[in-house]
């Protein structure tokens, strides 16, 4: 037997009668439910001694008043829960007031720090995997950055062949300079070939890592 009542009379009656209690504790809630039944008739029997006793007269204002103060109480509660509920919607309407929303904070704005920082990283792109320059007057790559950052300007061919060109070829030599410094040692390689109208030596140094 599943007990699925949230109320102890009934869930002490689930007890006496489930096969599955142990005897010990069924003994135990017998014996109290048997005290109880004794205090209830004994609290029934005084009750009925004061209500035939002639100077026991029923009090209309203890009723009365049993039934206002909860009432009451009811009242309260509500009118407190009403004032919290204004009190939050000024704070909210306080607060949102106090920010200061312009049309600047939903546009799309582009520093020329930023410009500048995309403009390499994009240079880098097209320098390393040997795209064209002309990759930036292509519509559909044109209409791929806009989606992805509408305020950014695309540098034209001349940008990428000149100035981004060679702020990157400093950059790329700075390091190599820095690595070259750091090498505890250093090997010179050489490659070599001829075509129809000359001959070409590459030299390549390397370190250990």
């Amino acid at each position: 037997m599943k007990y699925a009542f949230p109320n102890i009379t009934r869930m002490t009656k689930h007890i006496l009668v489930c096969n599955k209690c142990p005897v010990d504790i069924k003994k135990s809630f017998m014996d109290r439910s048997e005290e109880d039944n004794n205090d209830d008739n004994a609290h029934s029997f005084s009750q009925r001694s004061r209500s035939r006793s002639p100077l026991s007269t029923p009090s209309i204002t203890s009723a009365a008043t049993q039934s206002v103060v909860p009432s009451a109480a009811s009242s309260s509660k509500q009118i407190l829960k009403t004032a919290t509920a204004a009190s939050s919607s000024k704070q909210i309407l306080k607060t949102a007031a106090s920010k200061n929303y312009s049309l600047t904070s939903f546009i799309d704005k582009m520093t020329p720090e930023v410009q500048e920082k995309i403009d390499q990283a994009l240079a880098r792109a097209i320098y390393s995997s040997g795209t064209p320059f002309s990759i930036t007057e292509n519509t559909y790559w044109q209409e791929v950055l806009k989606l992805l950052r509408p305020s950014y300007q695309l540098p034209s061919r001349h940008s990428l062949s000149k100035p981004l060109l060679e702020s990157e070829y400093e950059r790329v030599m700075e390091s190599v300079q820095g690595k070259i410094n750091e090498a505890l040692c250093l090997a010179l390689l050489t490659d070599g070939w001829t075509n129809v109208r000359e001959g070409i030596i590459n030299f390549v140094i390397t370190t250990p890592q």
